[in-house]
């Protein structure tokens, strides 16, 4: 039986007055879901209170996360990335801080898609959907890779489909 057995990662985010450390991680392939636990006080004090966020596909807010998400079994990663956060076409000067991951197998949509949320609050930045995969040839996206800038901006994510296809995101 599989349960929380998917990967688990961990990473320091600002959350605009100090540094956390978080750890993020997958149901892997006991359920399509994803969650986040503030592991930066480990101790008598962790409890339900270091729950950052914890979603499934059932019951994200976001339709695309409803239909996206699927069983995550390959790590995603946590960074700051650079986003146009009121529409203006300015991105934000220090980034945001994000967590990055494929949608895993077995979702609704059926296709590949890279998944961008929010590291403090999983909300969902951005989905981009290669529109590969369909209900007769099922699709999903794995483990990913960053390519960072010189100030560590995730600029770039490399992540392979369960077609077999390799697909470079573009998120400068």
């Amino acid at each position: 039986r599989y349960s929380v057995d998917g990967p688990v990662i961990e990473g320091d985010v600002w959350n605009g007055t100090s540094w956390k450390t978080i750890a993020i991680g997958t149901a892997g392939a006991g359920a399509a879901g994803i969650f986040a636990i503030d592991v930066t006080a480990l101790g008598p004090s962790m409890g339900a209170s270091s729950v950052l966020w914890d979603i499934t596909a059932a019951d994200h807010p976001s339709a695309v996360v409803r239909n996206a998400l699927g069983l995550a079994i390959g790590p995603g990663v946590i960074g700051s990335v650079r986003y146009d956060a009121d529409g203006t076409g300015a991105t934000e000067p220090n980034g945001a801080w994000a967590y990055i991951v494929g949608n895993g197998y077995e979702s609704r949509s059926d296709t590949a898609v890279l998944l961008v949320f929010d590291a403090l609050d999983g909300s969902l930045i951005r989905a981009i959907d290669t529109g590969v995969g369909a209900a007769g040839n099922r699709n999903g996206l794995g483990a990913v890779t960053p390519v960072y800038d010189g100030s560590r901006n995730i600029v770039a994510i490399y992540a392979g489909d369960k077609l077999g296809h390799l697909w470079k995101f573009d998120l400068g």
